[in-house]
């Protein structure tokens, strides 16, 4: 099996469990024209990937995210998009698993950032879950969304570019970078569920799930460059 397949079998499946409830969403603050490009990057120890395979559990990328193994990591890629949300970074893509020990196959899709705007150093990766069999006590977390990772040692920076002339108006570009460790919520019965649904008993709390790291941009057009300057 594709290694670069298999962290997201881990992935789907803690989302699924993660079912605790929905993250309430923010309203967003930047104008809803703006152009946001960038991408996420988990990058998942082989150790890590190494029980999953172990356990039967089989994985995908849902473009357009893409997964690509290291000598120590797999990195899976998460496209940064709108609409843009206090508090929140949503993304495109998301993964597939599949437990060969149960049969259940799983997606999770529109992985977001979720983090207190007040502050603080810890953040959650929460993910939209699919594929809970009806039959299931979880079944109703299907189309939900759920908290999936814990983000520690969370850090996150912006800065405004320079003005730019763009045709008879003003562009300018606001930065993001966004830094931290991410593991499995610490929940009892979420890792639980995790377990059940997987057929095995590799998901425990605070799971390394390796370092995170974000960089987009978010650009807005100004009437006049004194507009823009006034950010």
């Amino acid at each position: 099996m594709n290694l670069s397949k298999k962290i997201v079998s881990v992935a789907a499946a803690a989302a699924l469990v993660a079912g605790a409830g929905a993250l309430a969403a923010t309203p967003a603050s930047a104008k809803s024209k703006a152009a946001i490009k960038g991408t996420t990057v988990l990058e998942v120890p082989l150790t890590t990937i190494g029980a999953a395979v172990q356990a039967g559990i089989t994985i995908a990328p849902i473009a357009p995210s893409r997964a690509q193994a290291t000598s120590e990591v797999v990195g899976v890629t998460f496209p940064v998009s709108g609409p843009l949300m206090d508090g929140v970074v949503n993304h495109r893509g998301g993964i597939s698993m599949a437990s060969a020990n149960t049969g259940i196959t799983l997606t999770a899709t529109k992985p977001a950032i979720e983090y207190a705007t007040s502050g603080g150093d810890t953040a959650t990766l929460t993910i939209e879950i699919n594929g809970v069999p009806d039959s299931s006590p979880f079944a109703a977390l299907n189309g939900t969304r759920v908290p999936f990772l814990t983000i520690t040692d969370f850090v996150i920076k912006g800065k405004w570019g320079k003005a730019t002339k763009a045709g008879k108006a003003w562009k300018q570009t606001y930065t993001v970078e966004i830094a931290g460790k991410a593991g499995l919520v610490d929940n009892a019965n979420i890792i639980g569920a995790l377990n059940g649904f997987m057929g095995t008993t590799i998901f425990v709390a605070g799971l390394d799930f390796g370092d995170i790291a974000s960089k987009y941009t978010i650009t807005e057009n100004c009437k006049t460059k004194k507009e823009c300057s006034q950010r």
